[in-house]
């Protein structure tokens, strides 16, 4: 059996949150070098992952098991929220 969706939502929302405030903390270091830059891609796709895993899991408990997340709103959306963070980091960051 999986875990509940309503816990992994808030660990979701928590990490997210965790993850945003220690980039937007340690930006100096992530623009200090060009491997820097990269792994702050890296903690940007972590990000999307997180995001995402949460809207899916708050769309579980709302809309049930049978709904899937589509493409757009919702990907799309955590997507946007990820990359504006990696941009505020460093503009590489989000091509990475």
């Amino acid at each position: 059996m999986g875990n509940d969706p309503r816990k992994t939502c808030l660990f979701a929302f928590a990490l997210s949150a965790l993850v945003f405030c220690v980039m937007q903390m340690n930006r100096r270091w992530f623009i200090s070098s060009q491997y820097h830059t990269i792994f702050g891609g890296y903690v940007g796709s972590l990000l999307f992952s997180l995001l995402l895993t949460a809207v899916g899991n708050v769309e579980f408990v709302m809309f049930g098991p049978r709904f899937q997340s589509k493409l757009f709103p919702e990907v799309s959306i955590c997507l946007l929220l990820a990359m504006t963070t990696c941009g505020m980091v460093h503009r590489v960051c989000t091509t990475a």
